[in-house]
């Protein structure tokens, strides 16, 4: 029996656990907003990654003060190669700060393996005894991003690159919102959860006619600024005819990516997952399902089709168990090479 302390950075929050491998299942489940751009502003981006590294840390040694560890495994939303460095993360840092060694800096640290892999590489981990064929990981959260796992391994190229769905740019004109990477116009600045809140801000502004006759004027007290992810998902879940045309907006930007995804490559499988989507669940893969159904997927039946999308399982743990189930199937060499 061995432990593992797994950790899954998100744009938003930091999650922690110790995976015992005996029963395949998470204890100690610790969880705290993540240091970032939004709740340090105007910190640089350097001090931003040293303020994270301490907050790793921190969760590392409380867990090893309770638990005998074996190894730590590290899931980051953004592209990681095989040496452990982050080639860029702009839901955490902005735009500017790249290449950064975040392997290296933990195991200078630590006298145990570490693996840092993509975030949603490590949710891949999970599902894959669900098929026994290729299939895609889409995460819907602070960002957007996904992983196509094909022929028995996940598709990426040197850097780790290959799955950053939502730096795709879908909009231009009016709403081409921003992306937190510095672009305009991508897929997650208007389809994550974060872009779909400053897209239903957005039209709240451009029609404030209608939204005083949304449910969003009451639960952002009639102030466009204040409209949030809780805000947009609750008005969401009454029914809402603004909020919904704003999920609409994105839903249909995402579905024709993975309509592309499909018709490029040929996988047509894909799981959803991520805080946003959860959040919605069922009324979020419906929406999705029903904006698929208007794209060309060549040679693709009804029923595959309707097979085509289903929802993770309902929780936050999809890297947490799926660092756990990647160290089940890897050697030490493996490991540290990660």
């Amino acid at each position: 029996m061995a432990h593992y302390v797994v950790i899954d950075i998100g744009g938003t929050n930091l999650r922690s656990a110790v995976f015992d491998s005996a029963t395949q299942q998470l204890l100690d489940i610790g969880r705290g907003p993540v240091e970032n751009f939004l709740n340090n502003p105007g910190v640089p981006p350097g001090e931003l990654f040293d303020k994270l590294i301490q907050q790793v840390l921190g969760h590392i040694r409380a867990h090893a003060a309770r638990h005998p560890i074996a190894g730590v495994g590290i899931s980051f939303p953004g592209p990681v190669n095989e040496r452990g460095e982050v080639h860029s993360a702009p839901t955490l840092w902005g735009s500017t700060l790249r290449s950064v060694p975040l392997r290296e800096r933990l195991q200078q640290e630590l006298d145990v393996p570490v693996a840092v892999m993509n975030d949603i590489s490590a949710a891949v981990y999970r599902y894959q005894s669900w098929f026994n064929e290729d299939f895609g990981v889409i995460t819907i959260s602070s960002g957007i991003g996904n992983k196509v796992f094909a022929g028995g391994r996940l598709l990426l190229n040197g850097q780790g690159l290959g799955g950053e769905l939502g730096h795709h740019k879908v909009v231009e004109g009016d709403n081409a919102l921003p992306c937190d990477c510095g672009g305009q116009g991508h897929l997650g600045a208007i389809a994550s959860g974060r872009g779909t809140e400053r897209l239903a801000r957005l039209w709240a502004r451009r029609e404030p006619a209608r939204f005083q006759g949304s449910a969003l004027w009451r639960l952002a007290n009639g102030e466009a600024e204040r409209i949030d992810t809780h805000a947009v998902v609750s008005a969401l879940q009454e029914g809402d005819a603004l909020a919904s045309d704003v999920l609409a907006f994105g839903q249909a930007h995402l579905a024709a990516s993975l309509a592309l995804l499909y018709n490029a490559i040929g996988v047509k499988r894909f799981v959803l997952i991520g805080g946003f989507c959860m959040a919605l669940g069922e009324r979020y893969l419906a929406g999705l399902n029903a904006q698929l159904a208007r794209c060309d997927l060549f040679c693709l039946s009804e029923p595959e089709r309707l097979a085509m999308l289903r929802l993770g399982q309902n929780d936050d743990d999809h890297s947490l168990y799926g660092l756990g189930y990647y160290f089940l199937q890897s050697s030490p060499a493996d490991v540290r090479a990660a």
